[in-house]
């Protein structure tokens, strides 16, 4: 199925006019936000609110997006969510050979790559269902957030030698 781009804008209005600027708020969906262990549904709506302003090299972009981020927790692989927001300021150019300059053409401006780029740049790369989660028993593995274990830690075997002096001062 093909995705209908939303975050499109006219910016015929400002395109010629130096120092000219127009406060755009848009909201959409974007199909494939993904990395690792977080993601962005395809079915939650990104808000994007920015300051579009024609100057020398073209249209600067300045602004913020928002949206929900889900994910599976790093210590106790349950679920974990969170909000999403990024601070954008990047710039649109036309004849562009650097790869850290948006693609300007034409009256209309087409914001969803930069959309696209900060949400996956903003995604945690290991996310925690909560900052203090227990995470789970690496010997029993029960979730260490709902319950405690009954197994004995492993004892390291570098560390047996001292449960012999232990065991004599007990005698």
């Amino acid at each position: 199925m093909k995705h209908k781009k939303q975050f499109i804008v006219d910016i015929g209005s400002i395109r010629r006019q130096p120092g000219a600027r127009m406060e755009v708020k848009l909201e959409g969906k974007l199909p494939d936000l993904q990395i690792s262990f977080s993601k962005v549904d395809e079915d939650e709506a990104i808000s994007l609110e920015v300051l579009l302003e024609q100057v020398y090299e073209g249209i600067l972009v300045t602004g913020r997006l928002s949206t929900k981020w889900q994910g599976d927790c790093r210590r106790c692989l349950g679920s974990a969510e969170g909000r999403l927001t990024a601070d954008i300021r990047e710039l649109y150019a036309e004849h562009m050979n650097d790869e850290l300059v948006y693609e300007l053409s034409g009256e209309e401006l087409d914001l969803e790559p930069l959309v696209h780029d900060s949400c996956i740049l903003s995604l945690p790369l290991a996310p925690l269902c909560k900052t203090d989660c227990a995470g789970i028993c690496a010997g029993c593995g029960v979730n260490l957030n709902i319950g405690s274990c009954s197994c004995a830690a492993p004892v390291d075997p570098r560390w047996s030698k001292l449960s012999l002096v232990l065991e004599q001062n007990d005698t």
